[in-house]
């Protein structure tokens, strides 16, 4: 009688301790290793506030590919490993594709953004369309506009080179403002290319080191615009105006013209057509439609002008690459302008373009993804809502995957025979469901521009009054979300008799 009492009791005692095994079994499973942090607190002293790509890299020497810190209650892992990113954010894109909350950008007016949304309909809303308008297909129909930016970008060249640094930054531009609004930039001080580059300079400025008090104390942002603490309401009360004037203006001018009859085709008045057509809700497709366009004119931009600001630093600092490239330009192209359809048989180029990103990605810190559902790496568990945070620098890097990684080499993406393989630089653009869906177009118009300055451009170093060469850094410069570049001197001469007459007959 008291055995069989006995197990009457363990039988509930037994299933209240799976219960509680259970429930309990992922906080006896640990994250993947990192350093060591203090009680309550965590790690917040190795949460770097400069370059912390760096920082996550040296951290990446002692502890591997993946590292685990705790910030007070939150889990944060860093993959500074590209297997690893593929394995957590493509392969398991399902559950790790969210963004974390971000109250200090929500403030400053980017609560639109596709790239900040919370997973959910909203952003599945704006991905469609944006995929709508930057698959392989529709990118394909856009390569005469993008044709033409390209020729602009020679002619100003050859007319201004020494504002190369400007007339790279204007050609993505010229590029995004005409798919997506139909707007043909000004030669200089275009209002629009203003708006876009003042709304992305007040995040810089505002995502300093110092306004992370924000982030840890948000009552801080309902303080007056006069106070003495942080001057933080009154700066993120211009960034709003700004943000607002940029999708404003673009957006009413596509309505004007629709209205008027006069609107060219671009993003906007196409999908606004056929929205019209579809019937349903139209302000709330209308809403975001204008949020899609907005985001696609701030970003699709300055990671492009970094990428091809990288371009031309990187052939001044490596001639020979440069001179291996114009080789096979003029064996296959010969002394015209290169077009897309040249594209498979000037593998080196495509090379060069590939290694571009590589040498010195635009984005050297991946924007985080966050778990929705506890998930597992290898012996290591991520709970529910850990942030994942790709280190971009640290994967282009990795010396067993790019040996010497600080050269220029082509060759990483080529076969001993000289063919591309099937090696890109794709991470760049990020992973999973949150890679880059612009990617596409910023692919097609990077590879017209680098080959057609190749084709006509020899880039050399300038030299001073004594006839000796300049030296340059090759410094980047800014910690904040994309890298330039610090500007420098360079020289374009045209390659050969009759350069300049084509460049300015093609435009």
């Amino acid at each position: 009688m008291s055995v069989s009492l006995s197990w009457l009791l363990l039988v509930p005692l037994g299933i209240l301790f799976k219960m509680w095994y259970d429930k309990n079994a992922g906080a006896r499973r640990s994250l993947p290793p990192g350093p060591k942090g203090w009680p309550l607190l965590g790690n917040v002293n190795d949460i770097p506030e400069v370059a912390p790509w760096l920082d996550y890299a040296d951290l990446g020497k002692i502890y591997g590919g993946i590292i685990g810190l705790k910030v007070l209650s939150q889990s944060l892992v860093v993959v500074n490993d590209l297997s690893i990113a593929h394995e957590l954010l493509d392969k398991c894109s399902n559950i790790t594709s969210d963004r974390p909350a971000n109250k200090l950008l929500d403030f400053l007016g980017w609560e639109f953004s596709l790239v900040i949304l919370r997973y959910g309909q909203r952003w599945r809303d704006q991905r469609r369309l944006f995929r709508q308008a930057f698959r392989p297909e529709a990118v394909y129909g856009y390569q005469p506009i993008i044709t033409q930016k390209a020729r602009q970008l020679l002619l100003n060249l050859l007319d201004n080179p020494e504002g190369f640094i400007d007339h790279a930054r204007n050609y993505p531009a010229s590029i995004v403002m005409r798919l997506v609004y139909g707007h043909e930039i000004a030669p200089r001080n275009d209002r629009l290319v203003y708006l876009a580059d003042k709304a992305g300079e007040m995040v810089e400025l505002l995502l300093l080191p110092g306004l992370d008090l924000i982030k840890v104390f948000p009552f801080l942002r309902f303080l007056p615009e006069w106070n003495f603490l942080t001057g933080f309401p009154r700066k993120a009360r211009i960034s709003r105006d700004m943000v607002k004037e940029m999708r404003d203006v673009p957006w009413d001018m596509v309505r004007d013209q629709m209205t008027a009859g006069t609107a060219p085709s671009s993003m906007s008045s196409d999908l606004l057509e056929r929205s019209s057509k579809l019937g349903g809700d139209m302000s709330k497709e209308e809403a975001t439609i204008k949020d899609t366009v907005s985001i696609a004119f701030a970003a699709g931009t300055d990671t492009t002008a970094a990428t091809l600001k990288t371009f031309l630093l990187a052939m001044v600092l490596f001639p020979e690459v440069q001179k291996k490239a114009q080789e096979q330009i003029d064996n296959v192209v010969g002394q015209r302008l290169p077009t897309f359809d040249d594209r498979d048989s000037l593998p080196y180029v495509d090379a060069i373009y590939q290694e571009t990103q590589r040498w010195h990605p635009a984005v050297l810190l991946g924007f985080p993804h966050v778990s929705t559902e506890d998930c597992s790496y290898k012996e290591w568990f991520l709970p529910k809502g850990t942030v994942i945070l790709p280190n971009i620098w640290a994967m282009s890097r990795n010396a067993e995957q790019y040996p010497e990684p600080e050269e220029f080499r082509p060759e990483r993406y080529l076969t001993p025979s000289g063919d591309r393989t099937e090696e890109s630089s794709e991470f760049t653009f990020g992973f999973g469901r949150r890679i880059c869906p612009g990617r596409h177009a910023a692919d097609a118009s990077l590879w017209l521009a680098i080959s057609s300055i190749l084709a006509m451009f020899s880039i050399e170093k300038a030299k001073d009054e004594n006839g000796k060469e300049i030296p340059i850094p090759g410094d980047y410069g800014g910690h904040g979300l994309v890298s330039h570049v610090v500007p420098y001197k360079c020289v374009f001469r045209p390659r050969f008799e009759g350069a300049e007459q084509l460049i300015r007959s093609s435009k």
